[in-house]
Order: structure tokens, then sequence, then C-alpha cells
């Protein structure tokens, strides 16, 4: 394997891309735009972007082209987990820090609210997980 190679260059860069995150979930990923921006030609662009395809780094729609890997239904459910996870943290870390109110007395009501709101929030996603065809549709998958 040569790494200078205009092919592995593109690989390369690519993978990182997609590792870091860089692409928006579903975003085209145009050939000609990547390869002026990496300075290559397009073949071998299109090429990488191919074998990362082919390994399900990327999606790639016949026809369409190339895009970064999109969201699930299942992965939207999991982020809205982790979300209601730092919120009820977040409610009760001073209180476990051993901050008191500060007076402030006002917020409690607030604090019992949200706290009653990210359970219902776990609930429905956790409906949504366990009843295919409940709450967050699967339209999104592609083959």
């Amino acid at each position: 394997m040569r790494l200078h190679d205009p092919y592995h260059m593109a690989l390369s860069a690519l993978a990182g891309f997609v590792g870091e995150g860089r692409f928006g979930a579903g975003m085209p990923l145009v050939v000609t735009t990547l390869a002026r921006e990496l300075g290559l030609s397009p073949t071998p662009v299109r090429e990488a972007l191919a074998r990362l395809a082919g390994e399900g780094v990327i999606d790639h729609w016949p026809g369409r082209g190339y895009f970064a890997p999109g969201l699930a239904a299942s992965d939207i459910v999991e982020l809205y987990d982790y979300h209601r996870r730092l919120v009820l943290w977040a409610i009760d870390a001073p209180a476990a820090a051993g901050l008191g109110s500060g007076g402030r007395t006002a917020r409690r009501p607030h604090r019992a609210g949200l706290r009653r709101c990210c359970r219902a929030v776990g609930k429905q996603g956790a409906n949504a997980r366990s009843a295919p065809g409940r709450g967050l549709s699967s339209s999104s998958s592609r083959g």
C-alpha cells in the first residue's frame, strides 16, 4: 500500500472526516466538492467513497450518490434518553453537592416538574423501543 497515492490519501481523509463527525446526518457527499477540497481528481475520491460505502461507514443510494450516515429511530430514542439523564443529573447535582437553595425556594417546584417531565419522556422512549410501529417511525431506513 502506497501511503501517498491519491486513492489512499482520499480514503484516509474521508474516513477521518466521518470519524470526526464533520458531515451532518444524511448529508450528501459530493465527489467534485470533496475532490476540490482535498486537491485530488474526482476518480480517487469516488473510489474511496465506494469503499467506505462497502464497509458500511457511509451510505450509498444508487442513482443518487453518497451520503453521511443517518440516524435511525433507535439512535434518536437513545439520544433523548441521554438528554433526559443529563437533565435529571443537572437538576439533582446542586443538592448532591451540598449546595443549598441560597434562598431560592421558589425554584423547587420547577425541579419537581422537570423531574416528572423527564420521567414521562423516559417512559415514552421505553414504549417506542418496545413497541415497533409506535413512537418514532423507522421510515428513515435505507437500503
